[in-house]
């Protein structure tokens, strides 16, 4: 997962998510799997909220499962996550 992280933070090739992705992951000591699912999670609210119906029940699972795994970290993962998600 580091050589992953240490890639996508230096490649030119991939884009500003992907360096913030990695920017915040090693700067607050997230797990990735964690900050990815709050990204997830941050982009089904900002970008297909009127498709709510179809991810809420995903989400509702991916939230407890943040919470049960991370919970101290989770509320500043998915408010981080949804700075980087435009409207």
């Amino acid at each position: 997962m580091n050589a992953l992280i240490l890639h996508l933070e230096t490649c030119k090739q991939h884009n500003y998510l992907s360096r913030v992705f990695c920017t915040e992951c090693r700067r607050n000591g997230w797990d990735p799997k964690a900050f990815a699912t709050t990204l997830a999670l941050a982009y089904f609210l900002r970008k297909l909220n009127d498709l709510k119906e179809d991810w809420e029940l995903i989400a509702d699972k991916s939230k407890i499962w943040l919470m049960d795994k991370y919970a101290p970290k989770a509320d500043a993962m998915f408010e981080s996550a949804l700075k980087n998600i435009p409207a």
